[in-house]
């Protein structure tokens, strides 16, 4: 399917899976619904009326969900907040997000988050501490086989010891970049 039309499916499933978890009370599968729907929104670029929707689920979905779910949550939050240019909050959340993923369970949404904060720091400015969560990242990355966060981590580093006036150390992450699979 055409991505708009991917969108569409998962808009449609993500509604019937919200009927299903009302019909049995699961709350909480209600509330990642929800979450879902605002990542819909968010992907089509409606990032307010994203945040719109799951911004009042917050303070529910810290006490009803589970720690690598509650992550969900604040990341959602952190993205719109991200979107709209307001990189303090998204940072926030990010953190918050990150203190609630279990590594060992998170299937590398931890290493996603090192890269979302990096990603705000650099939008902010701050380059050296940026660096620090793109090294975690990257240390957590090497466990999962997953070239794409690996490139997405390692060009960013390039970018901040770039900036920070030390490229010769960014050469072997240029040559490492440069010998991956270009799919």
């Amino acid at each position: 399917l055409p991505d708009d039309g991917q969108q569409r499916y998962g808009q449609h499933e993500l509604h019937q899976a919200q009927r299903c978890f009302t019909a049995v009370q699961d709350r909480a599968g209600q509330l990642l619904a929800e979450v879902g729907l605002a990542r819909c929104d968010w992907r089509e670029g409606r990032f307010q009326a994203s945040l719109e929707r799951v911004l009042p689920l917050r303070d529910e979905g810290l006490r009803i969900l589970k720690h690598d779910e509650r992550g969900i949550l604040l990341n959602t939050i952190a993205g719109c907040y991200s979107e709209l240019g307001q990189s303090q909050q998204a940072f926030a959340y990010m953190y918050q997000a990150l203190r609630e993923t279990n590594p060992a369970k998170s299937h590398g949404f931890d290493v996603v988050l090192y890269w979302n904060l990096a990603h705000e720091l650099i939008q902010l400015g701050d380059y050296h501490q940026a660096l620090s969560y793109l090294e975690e990242g990257l240390a957590r990355c090497s466990q999962l086989n997953n070239a794409r966060l690996f490139s997405v981590l390692t060009i960013n580093r390039v970018i901040c010891l770039t900036i920070l006036s030390r490229p010769a150390e960014a050469l072997p992450d240029v040559r490492r970049l440069l010998a991956l699979p270009t799919d």
